[in-house]
């Protein structure tokens, strides 16, 4: 079959007369070039689009790599000075907020208690006498009203017990609200579980709740005002 360019004259050598013959290239042979040259193309446009298309990998992969060093950079973790909880915290005070007021409690009835005491009952110990469970993890949650880099003296408004129960596979959080009238270790009276972050920061306050609700706290993560628009903004902002 003919190569539909047809056929092509293919230059020899000198015959010694002073002039070139020619050949007639057979169809075969033109096919073949022509598909070479094909392939030649398609490889070159590939070369340029994976080219391209790496450049641009490359550029969004640099952002995000930017995006979560600039998010990292922010986390501020807590040093040991951070967890020494003071000695003299009879001696300190903390000053009222202008706008707050007293927390209505909450009335629970006797069925209440009694069903409450009764699923208590069945939890576990540890050598401290605080409830856990196997293949539970407890986190206290802490938003800090601080406004400075360090907000180790400042107000825990939001505390949340977050529990990662990897038996049933499900999240549970429980809040505690801020103005709850508690004991905090190393005061003489009972105040606002809010004013145990000013005296003795996220150690304190693990303390705090460990001791007055009887539950064992692993962890805790905290964040201040500055944090939370930190992360209202990665996670897309709020336009107003």
């Amino acid at each position: 079959m003919n190569s539909p360019y047809g056929s092509h004259p293919e230059k020899l050598p000198d015959n010694g007369k002073g002039r070139y013959e020619t050949k007639e290239m057979p169809s075969a042979e033109v096919d073949k070039q022509i598909s070479r040259i094909r392939w030649k193309l398609i490889l070159r446009e590939f070369a340029k689009v994976y080219i391209i298309s790496l450049a641009i990998f490359m550029v969004i992969a640099s952002a995000c790599f930017i995006g979560v060093q600039s998010l990292l950079s922010k986390v501020e973790y807590a040093t040991e000075e951070d967890m020494v909880i003071p000695d003299d915290l009879d001696n300190l005070y903390v000053k009222p907020a202008a706008d707050e007021q007293l927390a209505e409690a909450a009335t629970l009835t006797e069925e209440d208690m009694a069903a409450t005491e009764e699923q208590l009952e069945q939890i576990a110990l540890d050598e401290n006498g605080l409830r856990y469970e196997e293949g539970v993890t407890n986190i206290l949650l802490l938003g800090t009203d601080g406004r400075k880099a360090s907000s180790k003296n400042a107000r825990s408004d939001a505390i949340i017990i977050l529990s990662i129960n990897e038996n049933t596979q499900k999240l549970v959080m429980s809040s505690i609200m801020r103005d709850t009238y508690v004991n905090i270790p190393g005061r003489k009276e009972n105040e606002k579980i809010t004013h145990a972050h000013v005296y003795g920061g996220p150690a304190l306050s693990m303390q705090t709740v460990e001791e007055n609700f009887g539950i064992r706290i692993d962890h805790f993560a905290a964040i201040n005002f500055y944090a939370f628009m930190d992360i209202v903004d990665a996670l897309g902002g709020v336009d107003v």
